[in-house]
């Protein structure tokens, strides 16, 4: 429910932002592009497991 809530409220303002950019890629092209280094970066530590000492402890 906490999601939802900051969703309906964060959504709008992205969407309002996403509105008044004016570049040359047109308006939505940069916040694609922007999104996307978060987006290879939470992949990459989402399919990449610890390994060693620190795997050690998660299997307990």
């Amino acid at each position: 429910m906490v999601a939802l809530v900051l969703d309906a409220f964060i959504v709008p303002v992205i969407g309002h932002l996403s509105d008044q950019t004016r570049s040359r890629w047109g308006r939505r092209h940069p916040c694609t592009f922007a999104a996307a280094i978060p987006l290879g970066l939470s992949d990459l530590l989402q399919w990449n497991l610890p390994t060693g000492a620190a795997m050690a402890r998660w299997r307990a």
